[in-house]
Formats: C-alpha cells, structure tokens, sequence
C-alpha cells in the first residue's frame, strides 16, 4: 500500500467519532497480522495510536497493544510501561486537586 494512502487511513481513523475504539482496533489488528515482524514503522504505530488522548483513554489503548509491547522489548518493557503508566495514574488525581483546594 503507498505510505500516502496508509497515511491517510490512519489519518481518518484516528480523527473517527469514537477513536478509542478506532486505536484499540488497529492495535488488535496489527498483533493479528505482524507476528514477530517488528520494525520501525509498527513501533512508530502504536506511539501514534497515543498521541493526542487523555490520561484515561490511554490505559484502554495500551492494553490492545500489549502483546506488541512485549514482543518489541520483551517482559521487562511490558512491565516498565504497565508499571510507569500505573505510577502516573496514581500521581494524576492529585494533580487535579491541586486545581479545587478543600
């Protein structure tokens, strides 16, 4: 498929209504398809498959692409992202209270 026409998908697919659900799907669908065939271009995916969406949303996403964390950096890259995002998620709440003292 011509990067253009890729781009493009991607583009439209990122931009849909309910683009969770988009980002989940192409992170499931891509473990289906590349197997152990990891390269640049599939890791640049699942960094794209993040970008631009909240906190929370982010948890759903990586969750679809776990497998082909694991397969990139193996257990010990799948650990440190899951644990890192978890240390963020418990620090982030209290960010947001730092707006609304008691």
């Amino acid at each position: 498929m011509p990067a253009s026409v890729q781009e493009q998908i991607l583009t439209h697919t990122f931009g849909a209504e309910d683009r969770l659900v988009a980002r989940r799907a192409v992170l499931a669908q891509a473990t289906a398809l590349w197997k152990n065939r990891l390269t640049q271009p599939q890791l640049n995916l699942i960094r794209r498959c993040l970008e631009g969406i909240e906190l929370d949303d982010t948890t759903g996403v990586l969750a679809a692409g776990t497998d082909l964390i694991q397969r990139a950096g193996g257990d010990a890259a799948l650990t440190n992202v899951l644990t890192t995002v978890e240390a963020i998620r418990r620090w982030w709440p209290q960010t947001r209270n730092l707006d609304n003292p008691p």
